[in-house]
């Protein structure tokens, strides 16, 4: 996704419908765009596989989507925020019970995932 295709990512993620039916999403910002907040809070139950690189999010982030239910991959690379992140940012992964691969790298300014709620 280029730095411009960002808006259009936001718009078509905060459409409920659009969100809850998609399967894969990977986003590449190769840039200092943010996602908005409201994206973030997207319910995403489809989702199986979730990519984001050079990606940042808004400030302060309050979640990490939700209803993950069929999410089997998550990679995050270079995810950074500009501003205090809370551990219950990861209360998005809750429902993730399907969850089989998980990368995380050069992610610092978020909180660990061993702070979050216990997950289901």
């Amino acid at each position: 996704v280029a730095v411009d295709a960002l808006t259009l990512v936001d718009a078509f993620l905060r459409h409920a419908d659009a969100a809850r039916a998609l399967r894969c999403l990977r986003i590449d910002a190769r840039g200092p765009t943010a996602l908005s907040a409201a994206t973030l809070d997207a319910t995403m139950a489809q989702l199986q596989v979730l990519d984001m690189r050079r990606v940042t999010l808004p400030a302060p982030p309050h979640g990490f989507f939700r209803g993950l239910r069929s999410l089997r991959r998550l990679h995050l690379a270079n995810v950074v925020t500009h501003g205090p992140v809370l551990p219950s940012f990861w209360r998005g992964l809750d429902d993730a019970v399907s969850l089989e691969h998980l990368t995380v790298w050069g992610c610092p300014s978020l909180p660990p995932i061993s702070t979050a709620q216990p997950l289901a």
